[in-house]
């Protein structure tokens, strides 16, 4: 009996079974879809709009990134221009003890310093409304007058630096005393007499007063290490930033409340001041430097 084999082939079948109309579908979808956009304007526009918005975003995340960088850089400038622990740092260097006394020399010529700018900015703002009361000056002698009080100091301070300092080689202490005194008798005479060439020859007196400020700037650097300066000169850079506004308050106030019948007492209160400086430059030379 005779046996057939039989052999079968296994031909594999893919039985994804494509979906005619899948591509009529979609065609019929766009197609009413457009129908409908047709028909109906608003909602075509609603549709191109939020495509717009949606296209848009791309560009506004990189402005709105940018943005935010540059308020972070300006944030972090400000925070390191106006960083509180500066301040904490210069106000520790000033009052951080140091031998021999230096600490309160250092605070007496810083204060020193502070009450003559305060006097001499002060007094400076207020000789127009000055002038123009007791000397009857116009615009052509105030403009003349303000400009040699502004030239005759610079070159009183040349020629008094030069010769104090270097021929006749006097001591600082000397030096803010005779000229703190100038300043005095400068400010009492034009206080006294209202004359405008004794004006003149009182600001020619006071022209070397200018130098005490130096005098007492050097002597602060000769006291505090040379890493340090940076930060007490800083606070006396404020200070200094400070006395013209409240010098011209006191000033002004003085001044407006005796206009009528003492004119003059601005510079009598101004030669008081400037007695109270070389009493406190005296005390300081003679003090400290004796110990």
């Amino acid at each position: 009996m005779a046996t057939f084999l039989t052999v079968t082939h296994l031909i594999p079948i893919d039985r994804k079974v494509s979906n005619p109309s899948s591509e009529t579908n979609r065609d019929l979808n766009e197609n009413m879809a457009d129908e409908i956009d047709k028909s109906n304007p608003v909602l075509n526009g609603d549709r191109k709009s939020y495509s717009s918005i949606v296209e848009s975003d791309d560009h506004v995340e990189p402005r709105m990134r940018n943005k935010f960088s540059f308020c972070h850089r300006f944030n972090y400038a400000c925070r390191t221009f106006f960083d509180v622990d500066n301040v904490r740092q210069t106000v520790r260097c000033l009052t951080k003890p140091r031998m021999n006394r230096i600490r309160e020399q250092i605070i007496l010529l810083i204060l020193l310093l502070f009450i003559q700018f305060l006097n001499y900015l002060g007094l400076d703002s207020m000789f127009l409304q000055f002038s123009q009361k007791v000397y009857q000056f116009d615009s052509k002698s105030y403009a003349n007058v303000a400009a040699f009080s502004k030239i005759m100091p610079n070159i009183s301070l040349l020629l008094s630096s030069h010769i104090l300092v270097k021929c006749l080689k006097w001591k600082d202490g000397t030096i803010m005393a005779v000229t703190f005194t100038a300043g005095f008798i400068s400010q009492v005479l034009i206080g006294t007499f209202t004359s405008a060439a004794v004006y003149l020859t009182a600001l020619v007196i006071g022209s070397i007063s200018g130098l005490s400020s130096i005098i007492m700037k050097t002597e602060i650097a000769k006291l505090i290490p040379k890493d340090e300066v940076g930060k007490i000169f800083s606070l006396i850079s404020t200070l200094e930033s400070l006395a013209p506004f409240l010098g011209t308050l006191i000033f002004s106030s003085i001044f407006s409340a005796s206009v009528s019948s003492y004119p003059t007492l601005i510079y009598h209160v101004s030669a008081a001041i400037t007695l109270l400086c070389l009493i406190m430059a005296l005390f300081q030379d003679l003090y400290f430097h004796n110990e």
